[in-house]
């Protein structure tokens, strides 16, 4: 596996991870509005470096309950760990003040699904018609959680 590092999000990593935002979901975060997010209270990232960018992870924790906000992987570097290991650094971060942690997938996305429910998320909703998709196409949102207060 590829040697590489994550660390928390500063500033002056906002505009990569707008960058890597844009490789990943294919439209663009302006980088104020990331930069506006951020300051938001209850607001981290981190970011994964291998020596480049190639990951990026957005959360908060407001009121005991923490949600993945957004996570990409550069799609070169898929199925590298990246977005496993963010996660997993996530939820251990998350412990620290947080009794559960949420977070939406596409029912279109296999492989994010898998990835989280390995980790031990649970289904327990679901948005119909959540995401807009290129063409016009809609895919309905999971709802998955995890609970922080047991041993993972």
């Amino acid at each position: 596996m590829t040697e590489f590092s994550i660390r928390p999000m500063g500033d002056a990593d906002i505009a990569t991870a707008a960058a890597l935002y844009g490789r990943c979901f294919g439209e663009d975060w302006a980088v104020q509005s990331l930069r506006d997010l951020m300051r938001t209270p209850g607001c981290w990232g981190l970011i994964a470096y291998a020596p480049d960018p190639v990951g990026f992870l957005l959360a908060r924790i407001v009121v005991g309950e923490g949600e993945i906000l957004s996570i990409g992987v550069d799609p070169d570097r898929r199925r590298e760990a990246f977005g496993k290991t963010l996660m997993e650094a996530a939820i251990v971060l998350s412990q620290q003040s947080a009794d559960a942690m949420f977070l939406e997938v596409g029912t279109d996305n296999p492989a994010a699904d898998a990835l989280y429910r390995g980790l031990g998320f649970r289904q327990v909703g679901l948005r119909k018609d959540y995401y807009r998709r290129p063409g016009g196409r809609r895919a309905d949102a999971r709802i998955l959680r995890l609970d922080l207060t047991k041993d993972l």
